[in-house]
C-alpha cells in the first residue's frame, strides 16, 4: 500500500524489535519456472480458499513452508489470512511452527463470501487470530473458541503528523478509499454542503480506474470537488495535512487506514458509526453518525466550518489518540505478548 501505509508496517515495527525475524512478501506479478509453475498450480488446486487466495498467494505460501523447514522457526505470523492461508493449513502438521494469523475483513464479508463450515476449515487449526474489530471476535470465536484476539490497526504516527495549516484558508474535507465505503451516501453529503455553503472544498482519493463504474459523475460536476489518484506517500500526506475533516461515510469496516491516516495528521472525522469504527475514535474528536445518514453528516459539517476553533480542538484530540494508542511501537508491543502468550501455552 506504501512505504508508510498499510499492515506490512506492523511486521516492520516488529524486525526492530526482534532479533530474529523474517518476513515473506507476496509478489502479484512474480515469474515462475516451468517446474515451479506446475507443482504451484497442482497445490493450488487442491485446498480451498478465501475469494482473495491467487496462485501468488500459493507461491508464497510455498516459500514460507520451505523456509520453515531450513529455519523452524518457533512462530509464523500470516499478516493476512484472507490471501495466505489455504497451503500453508495444509502443510501445519510438518512442522512445529505455531501459527498466528491477522483478519481484515468484517464478519458480514465472510458471511457473505463463504459457507461457515469453509471459514471452519480455513480456521481450525490456527493457534491465535488477531481480528481488527471488537465486534468480530464473537463471530469468529464458534471456529476457535477462546484464540480470537482483538489488536487494533496501527499507523505510522512519525510520518503521518500535522502541519500548520493557512491562516484564512477555505475549508476542507477529504475523503479516501474504495473499500467499503458509502459512496451513494457521500455523493448527497456533498451536494447538501455544497448547495448550502458553496465555499467548501472537497479532496476526493479515489482510484482513476473505477470513477466511472458508478454515480461520481454527480459529484464531478461541482468544481468545489478536486480528485486525486495514484498518489506518492508525501503527496497523500499533502492532501491530508491542507484538509480539515475526514468525511468517511461506510457501508461496513473492521480498521481503516483512511481513518488511521487522518487522524494522525490532526483532522476531526465525520463517519458513521458501524462495524469496528468506535475502537479508533470517540465523540471527543469524532462525530459518528448513523449509516446513510445524509443529513447529518451534512450538518456535522457545517457545524464544524461555522466553528474552525472547535475543529482545530478536535483535530489535536485526534492526533493526541493516534500516538496514545495506534503507533506501531504500541501496537506492536501487544502483537509481541500475544506471541509470548501463544508459545508459552504451546510449550
Amino acid at each position: 500500500m506504501g512505504l508508510h501505509s498499510g499492515y506490512d508496517r506492523l511486521f516492520t515495527a516488529l524486525e526492530q524489535k526482534l532479533n530474529n525475524s523474517i518476513s515473506l512478501h507476496r509478489y502479484e506479478h512474480e515469474r515462475y519456472g516451468y517446474f515451479h509453475l506446475k507443482l504451484l498450480k497442482y497445490l493450488d488446486r487442491r485446498v480451498k480458499s478465501t475469494p482473495q487466495h491467487s496462485l501468488t498467494s500459493t507461491g508464497a505460501e510455498w516459500k514460507a513452508f520451505l523456509k520453515m523447514l531450513t529455519q523452524r522457526p518457533q512462530l509464523l505470523h500470516l499478516g493476512y489470512v484472507e490471501n495466505h492461508y489455504a497451503v500453508l493449513r495444509k502443510l501445519k502438521k510438518y512442522t512445529r511452527t505455531r501459527y498466528v494469523a491477522t483478519l481484515h475483513q468484517p464478519a458480514g464479508w465472510w458471511r457473505l463470501r463463504l459457507r461457515p463450515s469453509l471459514t471452519r476449515s480455513i480456521l481450525y487449526n490456527l493457534d491465535a487470530l488477531i481480528v481488527l474489530s471488537r465486534k468480530d471476535v464473537g463471530y469468529f470465536e464458534q471456529f476457535l473458541p477462546g484464540k480470537v484476539h482483538f489488536i487494533p490497526h496501527g499507523v505510522d504516527t512519525v510520518f503521518f503528523r500535522p502541519e500548520k495549516k493557512e491562516v484564512n484558508k477555505a475549508f476542507r474535507c477529504v475523503f479516501s478509499g474504495q473499500w467499503l465505503r458509502d459512496v451513494e451516501t457521500l455523493i448527497l453529503v456533498v451536494e447538501r454542503v455544497v448547495r448550502l455553503k458553496p465555499t467548501i472544498q472537497f479532496d476526493i482519493i479515489y482510484p482513476m480506474r473505477h470513477r466511472l463504474e458508478g454515480p461520481l459523475l454527480r459529484l464531478a460536476r461541482h468544481e468545489q470537488v478536486h480528485w486525486h489518484s495514484s498518489l506518492s506517500d508525501e503527496d497523500l500526506r499533502d492532501v491530508y495535512q491542507r484538509a480539515d475533516v475526514l468525511l468517511l461515510p461506510l457501508i461496513d469496516c473492521t480498521a481503516n487506514n483512511a481513518l488511521l491516516e487522518a487522524m494522525s495528521c490532526g483532522l476531526a472525522v465525520v463517519t458513521t458509526d458501524i462495524g469496528g469504527m468506535r475502537d479508533y475514535v470517540d465523540d471527543t474528536f469524532a462525530d459518528l453518525c448513523p449509516p446513510e445518514a445524509v443529513e447529518q453528516l451534512a450538518q456535522c459539517i457545517l457545524a464544524l466550518a461555522q466553528d474552525p476553533a472547535a475543529c482545530a480542538r478536535r483535530g489535536e484530540g485526534a492526533r493526541a489518540f493516534a500516538e496514545q494508542n495506534l503507533s506501531w511501537e504500541v501496537v506492536a508491543n501487544r502483537v509481541l505478548n500475544l506471541y509470548n502468550e501463544v508459545l508459552q501455552n504451546n510449550m
